[in-house]
């Protein structure tokens, strides 16, 4: 399809060294099992996703406008069906509704695979996920039993429809009203930025909508949750319409809606009024997807990179061992920047695919507090750095970097929505910094700090988690002592503090994979605390002397 093959190797090994690292245990998926799953997830992936990938993107969607359709390439129909059928789309899904019911550790590693082979399909069982996660944790039981099962296994589909033209981050704007009918709903309203808010991957769609009801409180206090099905039980099309698609600058095969509901018949998901909190239950969980599909974009870039800086020949290499005489020219992976910029990506996927695995590891440990601090962190961090590693991976490539025969091309315009869906970053780091640390008055990471000052490490490890430490000490104290009388100044700094806490955690991930590395990770390693580590004294410094934000 280009000059550049589109190839892609799941990092399967990676995955089990991380599995050591975290002692995890589970009675059905044991190492073996969870070896076993993996490998075969990856060989789908790698035969059939990956493939698909072009098509999304070049190809893309079709809207037919007198029948409000969507219609996505074909070769996604096949891909979707292969994703059912060999039981990877329900793998992490609740056992109770005939999901497999597999650790969120694993989950977390299956759902990189999926993002790396496809990005823009991978967004429609991620939504998905969340619905089922919403319903299952807030619905009567008349409501699960309907609608779990045929989400769990891929039949329908889920959507997440919050935002509105005149609103997106300020939910308390919104304007769709839904009225009392008997024991259902009629809603109308528009919603836009609906992702797979239409389409006929799945014989039905299921809207989780925001409304508000008759005389509802102002603000997010009078918010609602609406189950509202694309079509009825009897077969007839609900009053749900998708009225257009955007033009992305990327993601092209994820179809982004207009949605209208014109009296579509809707029903309360939980109490009333507590829509935002039962929306809160599908966000969080999307929001670290988001992350792990930053991560998945980086990886596959990386590979990408590196295979084509193992073959490209550009001028001598400097060091004479490095020159091959036989040929005009050496391969520029002997040349220092070039390899500069493979280490700059891969010492940065390490640790960050360590964090991810963390958060699945303290999802599983019960510990909701933690994980509330973990969820904007990988959100935010690992998409962030990933635009950044995607875009180095595509300067490697140079003039070809640029070029759709480049492929990474695409990478890199698909990875940067993920720093804006699910709450834009900035909205995370305000989230951390003005409802996570006030919520526990910064308890959860004091005891980040005591946690990094006692780990038994070795050099260079040592030094940079001692000094992660003192950064996110020393910060946390600026914040309390200078936020009482000046909001403006923390809230200014909080996407700096959020980086800062980043990079911490990536120092801690460091020292959980000490005793595993290989020994060209120790190379990698280096690489870290010398180049790519100190930018978190750039973060505090920028924290602490944030003396700009008086002019804001």
């Amino acid at each position: 399809m280009g000059y550049i093959m589109r190839e892609y190797k799941a990092p399967v090994n990676d995955f089990m060294q991380i599995l050591n690292a975290f002692h995890t245990e589970d009675s059905i998926y044991d190492r073996e099992t969870i070896k076993e799953i993996l490998e075969s997830s990856a060989r789908w992936v790698e035969k059939e996703l990956v493939p698909s990938n072009v098509f999304g993107d070049q190809e893309g969607l079709r809207y037919d406008a007198q029948k409000s359709h969507v219609d996505v390439p074909d070769i996604f129909h096949t891909a979707y069906k292969g994703m059912v059928e060999n039981g990877i789309f329900g793998l992490g899904l609740p056992a109770q509704w005939g999901g497999g019911g597999a650790p969120d550790i694993l989950i977390n590693m299956v759902m990189e695979m999926l993002a790396s082979g496809n990005l823009s399909l991978s967004t429609c069982p991620l939504l998905t996920y969340g619905a089922i996660t919403t319903i299952d944790a807030m619905a009567d039981q008349t409501i699960k039993e309907k609608y779990l099962p045929p989400l769990v296994s891929g039949k329908w589909s889920g959507t997440m429809c919050l935002t509105e033209p005149q609103c997106g981050t300020d939910l308390g704007l919104i304007t769709t009203c839904a009225v009392p009918r008997g024991d259902e709903f009629l809603i109308n309203g528009n919603k836009i930025w609906i992702t797979f808010g239409e389409h006929k991957l799945t014989e039905n769609i299921i809207h989780l909508v925001l409304a508000r009801l008759p005389n509802a409180p102002s603000g997010v206090k009078g918010i609602s949750l609406f189950l509202v099905p694309k079509y009825l039980d009897d077969g007839s099309h609900n009053g749900v319409v998708c009225t257009g698609l955007e033009k992305k600058m990327g993601s092209h095969g994820s179809p982004t809606c207009f949605m209208s509901y014109d009296n579509a018949i809707g029903f309360l998901i939980g109490p009333a009024h507590h829509g935002l909190k039962a929306m809160f239950t599908m966000m969080n969980p999307a929001r670290l997807a988001v992350g792990v599909q930053g991560l998945a974009m980086a990886e596959i870039a990386y590979q990408q990179a590196f295979k084509f800086a193992l073959e490209r020949r550009q001028s001598r290499a400097v060091d004479p061992k490095k020159r091959e005489l036989d040929h005009a020219a050496d391969v520029i992976i002997s040349h220092p920047d070039v390899r500069r910029m493979l280490l700059y990506i891969r010492s940065q996927i390490i640790p960050l695919r360590m964090l991810v695995a963390y958060a699945g590891h303290v999802k599983q440990q019960g510990d909701e507090a933690w994980l509330g601090h973990l969820t904007p962190l990988i959100k935010s961090f690992c998409t962030e750095r990933s635009f950044l590693m995607v875009s180095e991976a595509l300067q490697v490539l140079g003039g070809m970097g640029y070029t759709q025969d480049g492929v990474i091309e695409q990478y890199l315009r698909d990875v940067r929505i993920t720093m804006i869906y699910e709450g834009t970053n900035g909205i995370q780091a305000l989230d951390l910094v003005g409802r996570k640390l006030l919520k526990d008055q910064g308890k959860s990471l004091q005891n980040l700090v005591k946690q990094l000052r006692s780990l038994k490490t070795d050099e260079p490890i040592h030094s940079m988690v001692n000094e992660s430490a003192d950064f996110l000490e020393k910060s946390m104290d600026f914040m309390a002592k200078e936020g009482l009388g000046d909001p403006v100044l923390v809230l200014s700094g909080a996407s700096d503090f959020l980086r800062l806490f980043g990079f911490v955690m990536c120092s801690y991930m460091w020292a959980k994979r000490q005793p595993f590395l290989k020994s060209h990770e120790q190379i990698e390693l280096q690489f870290y605390v010398d180049y790519i580590h100190p930018e978190a004294r750039v973060c505090y410094e920028r924290l602490v002397n944030n003396h700009w934000s008086k002019y804001l």
